[in-house]
């Protein structure tokens, strides 16, 4: 495990050198990718064939209830990053994804292209990502929308896919509620069996992968039970009039020929310079991986999860800053908490309605304890500067 560790830094080489690409011109990736020195190299001929998708079996062999959630955490980024690399392969019938951010450097090329797989081998693929798209390309996800099996759809699109400089400037001035009505969910959900929900966009910076900056971040992998209100969360979204087919906005043209965009795809990804045989080694060794964890009981089984999500059109027509399900029900768990409350957050900003709850409950003998960001390695001051208005208030309390 430390030397694959040791040997993931070189992933992140990639990611750097993709990125300057993101920069250049106004030529997408592809096109990039198309002009590169090793653009002619058959690194795919070079790889193992693919062998058939196991995710039914293991979930058999691991003789779970059905009826229960069982719940793994993915603390670390190269976990997190090799389950989710693990499910995409072994998914026999539907891949659904749901994120705020799902850039274009090297982990999100070879996202791309895992989806294009398993959209080709049959798999009913639907990706849906906010229309800020930090980070990301328009060309790329309309190679992969134009399979015949795969879609994607741009949530709440008013700042930038398919929106011109005038459009969005009025969509800016004339409606500022609707165009910051965005998403930041972050799900997906294979075989309808299997959920990974929490704290990473598809970036490499959330999985210990870039070489400048990378955020601590927690996910949990969920079997049964709960998943399916997760996919219910995922219907609502994907099914919401906000969300719009990405063809729709770009059209069906795209400016490589789609089976040359799919082989550029292909052939990245192939490359061992940007997919390390030692990722690929480990994602095949999950299985055992997670037969281990289970064994050592950390896949918790629990009768009584619930998912908690806002709705989309959260806010619509409403107060800019109100609340929504999830803060309700967050609320509602600190007012019932009987001995401890343990917060961990990127972001701390109180209101007088959270600290009223915080204080109740300090009052009545709970435990409040809270883990923020400080100053030094936050990526958002505006958010640090809340917190930091509100501190004083909340150390009273």
């Amino acid at each position: 495990m430390q030397s694959v560790s040791k040997k993931i830094l070189r992933y992140a080489v990639g990611s750097w050198a993709l990125l300057g690409l993101t920069g250049c011109g106004h030529s997408s990736v592809l096109q990039q990718l198309a002009q590169a020195p090793t653009a002619n190299v058959p690194y795919c001929s070079e790889q193992p064939q693919a062998e058939p998708p196991q995710l039914t079996p293991v979930l058999s062999e691991l003789d779970l209830n059905p009826k229960q959630t069982h719940a793994l955490l993915l603390e670390e980024g190269a976990s997190a990053l090799v389950s989710r690399a693990w499910l995409t392969e072994n998914a026999t019938q539907t891949l659904d994804a749901q994120y705020f951010i799902f850039s274009a450097d090297n982990l999100g090329i070879i996202a791309t292209d895992s989806l294009l797989l398993a959209a080709e081998r049959g798999v009913q693929v639907r990706l849906l990502i906010d229309d800020t798209l930090s980070h990301g390309d328009p060309d790329t996800l309309q190679a992969l929308a134009l399979h015949p099996n795969a879609d994607v759809r741009i949530y709440n699109p008013t700042l930038n896919v398919g929106v011109g400089t005038a459009r969005q400037l009025k969509n800016v001035v004339t409606d500022f509620r609707g165009a910051n009505q965005r998403m930041h969910n972050k799900l997906f959900v294979a075989d309808g069996q299997v959920a990974i929900t929490g704290g990473r966009n598809v970036s490499s910076e959330y999985f210990d992968m870039n070489n400048s900056a990378n955020f601590r971040d927690r996910d949990i992998l969920l079997i049964h039970g709960a998943v399916e209100q997760a996919n219910q969360s995922f219907e609502a979204f994907w099914t919401s009039p906000l969300s719009v087919p990405l063809l729709t906005l770009m059209g069906d043209t795209p400016k490589i020929p789609v089976g040359e965009s799919w082989r550029i795809l292909h052939h990245y990804a192939c490359n061992p310079a940007h997919y390390l045989p030692e990722i690929r080694e480990r994602v095949k060794r999950l299985p055992q991986s997670l037969a281990q964890r289970a064994q050592k009981g950390e896949l918790y089984s629990i009768d009584d999860v619930h998912y908690v999500w806002d709705p989309p059109g959260k806010n619509n027509g409403t107060g800019m800053w109100d609340g929504g399900d999830t803060t309700t029900t967050l609320i509602e768990l600190v007012k019932g908490a009987k001995e401890s409350v343990v917060i961990q957050s990127p972001y701390l900003v109180t209101t007088s309605v959270s600290q009223d709850v915080f204080r109740a409950a300090v009052q009545r003998g709970v435990r409040v304890r809270i883990l923020t960001n400080s100053l030094s390695v936050t990526d958002n001051v505006m958010a640090f500067s809340g917190y930091r208005r509100s501190r004083k208030d909340l150390l009273d309390t």
